[in-house]
């Protein structure tokens, strides 16, 4: 079944939390702690400390471009060209650094952000508490293919074949896709689109993987497209323990499943922000990848794959096992000794789906218990509240009691004032009849009457 790409690039990414500034260290030690786990899932320091940090390699990023002020870019991208006629303005088909950048989608006032997270995940620079990208010594090529759609990407993928022998590129990253749709238990379920599909495969004959994000549906048999097509590297995500993502689309496709908690740039102010989602996922794996090639140079797209399908630690999911982890350490032994060891992905055994569903359950009541522990905070705070609002009702009515008292004495005060003006008339007119005669107004004059 052939098919047109009339509506790609859905961007797979989860953000909720405020972004903190590069130019302060940031706050959220819980950040920070994702963070660290994630990368200690994969053994990424240890392979940092052999060296291996993608030196000598390039990344793509086909996204919605990237804010070039962030400080995690300095001196990491190194071109770029612009692919999507809605967005691009001056810089459609171009290329050069400019022309990768984030631009504005008419008639918006934010900046695009996608793309800055997913670029500086796989190969930013280290600032202040962000520790840098997973190949920190990796350059970057950023493509913006913001609402590009079916044409923008075909043109993104050929301008990467054109300059593939510019540069020493490592991987493309993909943190987008179409779900295919139609019957989710079909094993034949993903759409042949013939255009991409054949630039798909001539960069994997020249050994560039294109690293696809799987899809944030939460599938249980189908991922996205490209994911679904076999000639990428489909990424699923994980959580910062090990654990699939419940959201994570998932599949006999599936590659590889990476952590997905990791901070990257935000586009807002040069800071930073916790990603989550496939789109996060990708990108892990595609600077994993570029330490791969820095490990060995010539190697193929098969052993790539065979060498992030050998990291000696699996997963298992509700309908899958033998899902290979991300495991730095296990991928980088078997390349350079060439042994690889893989599973087969296959449908998991009752007690499998047992398990997991036992898992889920267990995730489903923690969730419920923190739920309850927000619910009783809630009710106690609404309880301060009323508390409080009983209280400025009663001064309310004391106030309104006292004001009416006031009010019943200005009136007796009131009528007082004109019983004495009446009384002050009254002796002032005696006094007039008095003084009006002839006998007494002499006397009058000299009192000042």
């Amino acid at each position: 079944m052939k098919k047109t790409l009339a509506v790609v690039t859905s961007l797979f990414i989860f953000l909720g939390v405020v972004p903190s500034f590069a130019n302060q260290v940031n706050t959220n030690p819980n950040d920070i702690a994702k963070t660290n786990k994630s990368r200690l899932l994969i053994n990424l320091q240890e392979a940092h400390n052999k060296g291996y940090t993608g030196k000598d390699q390039v990344i793509v990023i086909i996204d919605d471009g990237v804010v070039l002020s962030n400080p995690v870019f300095t001196n990491r991208v190194i071109d770029g060209y612009c692919s999507s006629s809605v967005v691009c303005g001056e810089y459609y088909k171009k290329s050069g650094i400019e022309a990768g950048a984030a631009h504005k989608q008419p008639g918006f006032t934010f900046i695009p952000g996608h793309g800055t997270l997913v670029a500086s995940i796989a190969a930013g620079n280290s600032v202040g508490s962000f520790p840098g990208g997973i190949a920190p010594d990796a350059k970057i090529i950023s493509i913006n293919n913001n609402n590009g759609n079916h044409q923008g990407i075909l043109l993104a993928l050929d301008w990467i074949l054109s300059v593939k022998n510019k540069y020493n590129i490592a991987a493309v990253n993909a943190s987008f896709g179409f779900s295919p749709g139609g019957d989710r238990n079909r094993t034949d379920y993903c759409p042949i689109v013939s255009d991409i599909d054949q630039r798909l495969r001539e960069l994997k004959n020249s050994n560039i993987p294109f690293v696809a994000a799987a899809g944030n549906n939460g599938g249980y048999t189908t991922v996205h497209y490209p994911a679904c097509n076999t000639d990428t590297i489909s990424v699923g995500a994980l959580d910062e323990n090990g654990k699939i993502e419940t959201y994570s689309d998932i599949s006999k496709e599936i590659s590889v499943v990476a952590p997905a908690q990791v901070l990257g740039a935000s586009a807002e102010n040069n800071g930073f922000v916790i990603g989550a989602g496939t789109s996060s996922a990708a990108p892990v794996v595609a600077g994993s990848i570029a330490i791969l090639k820095q490990v060995k140079p010539n190697i193929t797209f098969d052993e790539i794959k065979k060498a992030l399908m050998s990291s000696q630690v699996w997963v298992d999911d509700l309908v899958y096992t033998n899902l290979p982890m991300l495991n730095l350490k296990g991928s980088i032994d078997a390349v350079l000794s060439g042994k690889y060891s893989t599973k087969t992905v296959q449908k998991s055994s009752t007690q499998i789906v047992s398990t997991s569903l036992t898992y889920e359950l267990e995730k489903l009541k923690n969730d419920l218990s923190t739920l309850k522990t927000e619910l009783v905070a809630l009710k106690s705070e609404n309880d301060n509240k009323q508390s409080m609002v009983n209280s400025l009702t009663n001064q309310l009515g004391e106030l309104k009691k006292s004001n009416t008292e006031l009010v019943i004495q200005q009136n007796i005060l009131n009528a007082e004032l004109v019983s004495e003006k009446k009384k002050n008339a009254d002796i002032l007119k005696k006094v007039k009849i008095i003084c009006s005669s002839k006998s007494r107004s002499a006397l009058c004059r000299s009192l000042g009457l």
